[in-house]
């Protein structure tokens, strides 16, 4: 299994486009949106891309059926994840918009806390990637 210390790099990405642009995400460089691709992709997800957007879930009833009330999926990050289907990616988009919360609420985005908040979002791609399935030969 990878160590954290691995995603360092593109922890080290993502924290800092957090750090610069947490109050000014709509307006991302073609690299800040290259940033979140592969953030995605190195956490286990098969994204087409990463775009604009905003994605709300739907309140089910007892029985299953849609409330007509719905809530937000990314209501901290203004950016949602397309599939390799070309659809949206909810649970994906759900966990960027999650570590985008957790990065940024972690600390003051100080330099200081720079450090912490990239080990601990590396700890969350590594948590989410898939593990590998181990193949049994018979000899």
């Amino acid at each position: 299994m990878p160590n954290p210390a691995d995603f360092t790099d593109i922890a080290a990405k993502f924290v800092n486009l957090v750090m610069k642009k947490h109050r000014n995400l709509e307006n991302l460089s073609p690299e800040g949106v290259e940033s979140l691709f592969e953030t995605v992709t190195a956490a286990g997800f098969a994204p087409k891309e990463v775009v604009p957007g905003k994605l709300s879930g739907d309140y089910l009833d007892q029985d299953g059926r849609k409330t007509g009330e719905t809530y937000p999926i990314n209501g901290f990050f203004p950016f949602k994840v397309i599939g390799e289907d070309g659809e949206d990616d909810y649970r994906a988009t759900e966990w960027l918009n999650r570590l985008f919360g957790n990065a940024y609420l972690t600390g003051e985005l100080t330099t200081e806390d720079a450090g912490l908040i990239i080990k601990m979002v590396a700890e969350e791609i590594e948590q989410r990637k898939p593990i590998l399935g181990i193949i049994l030969q018979s000899s």
